[in-house]
């Protein structure tokens, strides 16, 4: 947790005064609004003169007065909030809680959410993770959704710099490097230095210190001019942690105490000495250490240092004392160290952190109101015309919908005319076929009658002529007309001809698949195919029903018909 807390310091603190973006901030007044663009000007070169930036916010305050306009105080105390910032965050926390009170959130939408991003910074500082949590993740949507990429990289970098607190390095990663993609984009040198500090913080907590070390020393020896002096001791810092050889720390020590001189930041001079005195504890000096110790503690009764540092120096002063055989003491800074301990403790973070995912969209909705809000008035109008304008679009689609309806109940009735007349004639043709049929039989069994009566009228002229009643001549002229008359050929002919009027290509579709058939083949398929039985067939063809049978069963055999297969099924088929 030292080493954590140790290192985790600077990318929070580097983030106040980071308002950047001039060209989102909405026009309110031209004068303030040169005012604004000078603020921005400033931390855009990375010149961050507080004095002159400073005299810019005073003549802020000084126009919002004489103008009274509350708009113009609220940017004024952002500015003021935001240049205090690594200075003074107490002062900085009721600047910008002032100026959330007073915003126009419907009409300036921007500075709402600039406002609540500084106020997120702050809180990070003052170790309340959970509640910056909530605000980080709604404000990196929201600069997402309209382009403020460098304030939405901000965003990224403290949220992976939450989950870094939480121990979740894969998350913490993914955010981290999700920031330092952009500040390499735009050109944001100390911002990019910060992210790299924090990958190289997660390479050493999951087993990779080479690669840690190897990326925090290539920065060192190749570090920009543009980098600040205050981010040159955070490096030098972080590379004093990862050291083995005292000798080496000591020299590294030394030269980030310089470099935390030039800085001016009274954080780092602390953090200096911090680390100078936990050295000498380490080495055998406990009374060097223990001076630095006091100092630093004395230092910051009224002052605090921030992620833990307090609770550091506190275990260094308790182990001192201990050492010394001063156990009261001892204890004493133990329990303050207890004390210090419990406001930033890592699992009360991890908790609030799964709470706060429940509540995060109950955050959503409050921000979808305010946007409802904000759109307010232009939906007053913009409802008057929708109103008009949809109740004519309902009437034309009422009347779109009608004449379609309309249409289908047409189409619909000439599909079942149309259905029921082809019905119609399917059923008058099946009737006429079958009259047919019937005319085809009655004919074939009539005509079979007659050639019955003609037989016995043939035997009684045999008989004639054998009793010497019928002359021979005559006998020979009456047989041979009954012959022409019983001649089956002529018969067959016109039966074939009448049944192809009924059953059209129902020969040659038979020949077709079964080209073997004889003339009495096809003969008796055309009597199965007007369902004549066996027993009117023989008397058709004056044959025995036995012979019938017969040569049903050879006409299955060539047409290759299974015994289950009805063979005539099978010809009604064609």
């Amino acid at each position: 947790m030292k080493k954590k807390l140790l290192l985790l310091l600077f990318v929070l603190v580097f983030s106040l005064g980071q308002a950047r973006q001039k060209e989102f901030w909405k026009p309110i007044q031209p004068e303030f609004d040169k005012l604004t663009e000078q603020v921005c000007d400033y931390e855009e070169a990375m010149k961050s003169d507080s004095l002159a930036i400073d005299a810019v916010i005073r003549k802020m305050y000084d126009l919002a007065g004489k103008t009274r306009n509350r708009q113009l105080l609220a940017r004024a105390k952002f500015w003021d909030a935001d240049n205090r910032g690594p200075r003074n965050m107490k002062m900085a926390s009721r600047l910008i809680d002032d100026a959330l009170t007073i915003v126009d959130s419907v009409n300036y939408v921007y500075d709402y959410h600039r406002f609540l991003e500084l106020k997120a910074n702050l809180l990070l500082n003052y170790g309340r993770y959970s509640e910056a949590y909530y605000l980080l993740v709604r404000l990196e949507e929201y600069f997402n959704s309209i382009g403020d990429y460098p304030n939405k990289a901000q965003c990224d970098g403290n949220i992976g710099l939450i989950y870094l607190f939480m121990d979740d390095f894969s998350e913490a990663l993914s955010y981290i490097k999700k920031a330092n993609e952009w500040f390499d984009k735009s050109g944001n040198v100390n911002m990019s230095l910060l992210a790299n500090q924090q990958i190289a913080y997660i390479y050493e907590s999951t087993g990779r210190k080479a690669d840690a070390l190897a990326l925090i020393k290539s920065i060192l020896d190749n570090f920009p001019k543009e980098g600040s002096p205050d981010v040159k001791f955070y490096y030098l810092s972080s590379y004093f942690r990862l050291l083995d050889d005292p000798r080496q720390q000591r020299k590294v020590l030394d030269e980030a105490e310089v470099m935390a001189g030039i800085s001016g930041d009274w954080q780092c001079l602390m953090s200096a000495k911090k680390n100078k005195a936990f050295w000498f504890y380490k080495n055998g000096q406990p009374d060097s250490a223990r001076v630095l110790a006091e100092e630093i503690y004395r230092e910051t009764t009224d002052r605090s240092l921030k992620f833990g540092q307090k609770v550091d120096v506190c275990n260094l002063l308790s182990d001192l004392y201990a050492g010394s055989g001063e156990w009261r003491r001892a204890y004493e800074f133990k329990v303050r160290a207890t004390a210090f301990q419990d406001s930033i403790h890592g699992s009360q973070v991890r908790s609030n952190i799964l709470k706060g995912k429940t509540k995060l969209e109950i955050l959503r909705h409050d921000y979808q109101l305010r946007e409802l809000e904000m759109e307010k008035r232009q939906l007053s109008t913009v409802l008057l015309f929708g109103g008009v304008g949809g109740l004519l679009l309902l009437v034309l689609l009422g009347m779109v919908i009608y004449l379609l309806r309309r249409k289908v109940a047409s189409e619909r009735q000439i599909r079942e005319l149309q259905k029921r007349e082809l019905t119609n004639k399917i059923d008058d043709q099946a009737v006429q076929v079958d009259i047919k049929n019937r005319e085809l039989t009655s004919s074939k069994l009539l005509s079979l009658s007659k050639n019955e009566k003609l037989s016995d009228l043939m035997l009684i002229v045999d008989d004639g002529v054998d009793d010497g009643k019928i002359d021979s001549q005559m006998a020979a002229r009456l047989r041979k007309l009954m012959s022409d008359i019983l001649t089956e050929e002529n018969d067959w002919d016109k039966f074939k001809m009448h049944f192809e009027e009924v059953h059209p290509a129902f020969f040659t579709k038979l020949k077709e698949a079964h080209p073997g058939l004889t003339d009495n083949e096809l003969r008796l398929c055309a009597y199965c195919k007007m369902n004549i039985g066996n027993k009117q067939v023989a008397q058709m063809l004056s044959v025995q029903p036995q012979t019938i049978i017969i040569a049903r069963y050879r006409m299955r055999k060539k047409m290759g018909l299974p015994k289950e297969a009805s063979l005539d099924d099978y010809i009604r088929s064609f």
